[in-house]
């Protein structure tokens, strides 16, 4: 399965798991930047998604993962400005 194809069914299964102005907030916004077999980056909109979703939605981020791949992962979440995009 593809990368990307993944990480749609992941933001699927969150939408299904959170209310939806908990998706909108936090969720919504969030890019698939890179993923290989240890780590999955993903571009947040902003700094404070790096927080709430490490701090409060983390768990609930590798599991959904782990559930679709069947593998565990780091998980790093960077700003378009750490990108350099």
């Amino acid at each position: 399965m593809k990368t990307q194809d993944i990480f749609g069914q992941f933001l699927a299964i969150i939408q299904d798991k959170v209310s939806p102005i908990l998706y909108s907030t936090w969720f919504q916004g969030l890019k698939l930047i890179k993923m290989d077999d240890k780590e999955v980056v993903i571009q947040v909109p902003l700094p404070i998604h790096k927080t709430i979703l490490t701090t409060t939605h983390l768990e609930m981020i590798e599991e959904t993962f782990c559930s679709l791949t069947n593998k565990n992962y780091e998980f790093i979440f960077l700003t378009s400005d750490e990108l350099n995009i």
